[in-house]
């Protein structure tokens, strides 16, 4: 699980589009596909745009995203 900065880092700052490319290399046999759950739809293209790049194997991609409502700690 990655939780992210920003639309292209994980909190860790590493780009995410490299963190999904090393683990999809090194557990591709044990993975179907790599994706997002819970974040803003606005998130999702920025974060995979940059994760199948021509050239190289296409990485299955899904996305779960939220439904766009922002938290707000008074409501809960």
């Amino acid at each position: 699980m990655w939780y992210f900065q920003d639309e292209k880092r994980i909190a860790n700052g590493d780009p995410f589009a490299e963190t999904v490319r090393d683990c999809w290399k090194r557990g591709k046999k044990q993975l179907i596909a790599i994706g997002v759950n819970c974040i803003s739809p606005k998130w999702v293209t920025p974060l995979f745009k940059d994760i199948n790049i021509d050239g190289e194997e296409r990485i299955p991609l899904i996305a779960n995203p939220n439904s766009g409502e922002k938290y707000d700690e008074r409501v809960g």
